[in-house]
C-alpha cells in the first residue's frame, strides 16, 4: 500500500516538471558554456564534477522527499499522561470551552494526536511533526522527510548558482555567442620535429628500421605540404576565374604577347585588385553579421538565466527561513501558531517554545545523532515522532 502511494505521489505533473527543470539547468550549463568553454581540462573537469555531484544529490534528496512517507499516526496510540513530564502533558492537552483539559484528539481520523502532530487536508491523515504540505514534492513535510527536504533546498540551490555564475562568466568573456563550437586544436602540416634525445640501439636491424620509419614519416610530411599547397594554389586560381576579364585588353599570343588596347592594359590591375577587395569585404561582412545573430546555444542559455533569477530568489528565501526553523527547532505551523499565542497573550508574558533546547542540541534532533552525515541524504533519526524531549525534560536531566 505504501509502495503504491509513494509511486502514486511521484507521477504527478509537478514533479515532472521539477525533473525537467533539473535536466534542463544542468544539460545547458555542461553541454553550451563549460564544455565549449573550458574543454576537457582540469578546470572543465573540476567544475562538471561539482555540478554533476550537486545536480544527483539534490536530485536524489528530491526522490526521497517525494518517495518517503513523512509518519503517520498508528491505530494503537493512546496518550498516557502520568508517563510524561508536566511540561510533556502540558503540550499534549488543550483546553475546552467549559475550562477542562481535554486530550488533542483528532475528530476525522477519530485518533490521538500525539505532541506536534497535525491533521492534513489534502493527504487526509495526520502527520507526525508535519511542517506542512508542499506541491512541488506532493508530499508532506514531516517528520521523516524533513530532512531530505532541507538538503534538496540546499544542494538544489548550490547547483543553480553554479549555473548562473559560470553562465554570467562564459558571456562576459564570449560576447555574442562567439564561442560555441568546440575548441579544436590547429592542425599542423610542418614536419615533425625529433627530440634531441639520446636513441639507444641495440642491434642494426633495429637501426635500420628506425631509420625507415623516420624516412616514411618525412615523406608523409612532405607529401602533406605538397596537397596543401596545391590546394591553397586551386583557391587562388579560383578566385582569380571568377573576375570578369571582358574589360581585360590584351591579349596572350603563341609567341609574344600583344597589346589590344592600352586604356585596358593599364587599368587590368587596378580592376582586379579593386574585385578582390570588395569579394573580401563582402565575405568580411556576412561573417560579422552571422556571428552577431543569437545562436541556438545562445538562446538556450538565456532561457536558462530567466529561469534561474526566480528560482535563486525563492529557493534562497525558503532555504533561510527553514535554517531558522531548525535553529530554533520548530516547524512552519507552530512558529504561526506562537505567533498568534503571543498575540492573544494579554499579560504581555514573555512566551518560549517548549521544544527549543539550543542550536546544537536542535540540530542533532533534526539532523540525526551523527555530525558527518547531516549533508548525506540518509534516515537516522533520534526520536519516533511520537514524543519529543521539551525544556523541562533537559532542565530535569541537569
Amino acid at each position: 500500500m505504501d509502495r503504491n502511494m509513494s509511486l502514486r505521489r511521484g507521477c504527478s505533473l509537478s514533479v515532472a516538471m521539477v525533473f525537467f527543470l533539473f535536466g534542463y539547468i544542468y544539460s545547458v550549463t555542461a553541454f553550451t558554456v563549460i564544455l565549449p568553454w573550458m574543454q576537457y581540462t582540469v578546470k572543465g573537469i573540476v567544475h562538471l564534477g561539482v555540478l554533476t555531484s550537486l545536480t544527483l544529490t539534490g536530485l536524489f534528496s528530491y526522490c526521497l522527499t517525494v518517495i518517503v512517507h513523512p509518519g503517520e499516526v498508528p491505530r494503537d496510540y493512546c496518550v498516557d499522561a502520568e508517563s510524561g513530564s508536566p511540561s510533556m502533558v502540558e503540550v499534549k492537552r488543550k483546553r475546552s470551552d467549559k475550562g477542562k483539559t481535554q486530550s488533542r484528539f483528532c475528530s476525522k481520523c477519530q485518533l490521538p494526536k500525539p505532541p506536534r502532530a497535525h491533521h492534513c487536508r489534502i493527504c487526509k491523515k495526520c502527520v507526525l511533526r508535519m511542517d506542512h504540505h508542499c506541491v512541488w514534492v506532493n508530499n508532506c513535510v514531516g517528520h521523516r522527510n524533513y530532512k531530505f527536504f532541507l538538503l534538496f533546498l540546499a544542494y538544489s540551490l548550490a547547483a543553480i548558482l553554479q549555473c548562473t555564475g559560470l553562465t554570467f562568466m562564459y558571456a562576459v568573456h564570449n560576447p555574442m555567442g562567439s564561442g560555441d563550437h568546440y575548441r579544436r586544436a590547429p592542425r599542423t602540416t610542418a614536419r615533425t620535429k625529433i627530440p634531441n634525445s639520446t636513441v639507444r640501439v641495440y642491434s642494426s636491424t633495429q637501426a635500420r628500421a628506425a631509420s625507415a620509419a623516420l624516412a616514411v614519416s618525412a615523406a608523409m610530411a612532405q607529401r602533406q605540404e605538397y596537397l596543401d599547397a596545391r590546394a591553397r594554389s586551386r583557391i587562388e586560381e579560383q578566385e582569380i576565374h571568377n573576375v570578369d576579364h571582358h574589360d581585360v585588353g590584351f591579349a596572350l599570343n603563341t609567341s609574344t604577347p600583344s597589346l589590344v588596347g592600352a586604356s585596358g592594359t593599364y587599368g587590368m590591375h587596378d580592376k582586379y585588385a579593386s574585385r578582390v577587395e570588395s569579394s573580401k569585404r563582402s565575405r568580411a561582412k556576412s561573417h560579422r553579421r552571422s556571428s552577431e545573430q543569437p545562436t541556438t546555444s545562445t538562446l538556450l542559455q538565456v532561457a536558462m538565466m530567466c529561469i534561474n533569477i526566480p528560482l535563486i530568489l525563492g529557493l534562497g528565501l525558503l532555504f533561510g527561513w527553514h535554517c531558522y526553523l531548525v535553529w530554533t527547532n520548530r516547524t512552519t505551523i507552530e512558529f504561526h501558531d506562537g505567533v498568534r499565542a503571543k498575540w492573544l497573550n494579554s499579560q504581555g508574558q514573555r512566551l518560549s517554545h517548549p521544544y527549543d533546547l539550543g542550536a546544537c542540541d536542535n540540530l542533532f534532533e533534526i539532523l540525526g545523532p551523527d555530525p558527518w552525515t547531516w549533508c548525506v541524504p540518509c534516515t537516522r533519526l533520534k526520536h519516533d515522532g511520537l514524543s519529543f524531549p521539551s525544556i523541562a525534560d533537559k532542565r530535569c536531566m541537569r
